[in-house]
């Protein structure tokens, strides 16, 4: 989160009575989307994946995933 964005979500966000962990994980939430968004308008398509971590299912699978796509690299790069 940078420059208005900041300056603008969080007074709002304490506005709303968020404090401790609630504001902690939406200020988190608010900078990985920040970032995803970024990433999505610098880099082609095919290369930014949003991996939701919802649940420990989701992290397993989003761990293998990436597993796969690092193994696909190897081959690519290596051969």
């Amino acid at each position: 989160m940078h420059g208005d964005a900041a300056e603008t979500w969080l007074p709002t966000s304490c506005y709303r009575g968020y404090t401790g962990k609630k504001l902690e994980d939406n200020v988190q939430c608010e900078i990985f989307q920040t970032i995803l968004e970024e990433a999505q308008g610098a880099y082609k398509p095919d290369i930014v994946h949003e991996l939701p971590s919802n649940t420990p299912d989701d992290m397993e699978e989003n761990l293998d995933k990436i597993t796969a796509w690092v193994e696909e690299w190897k081959k690519r790069t290596l051969s």
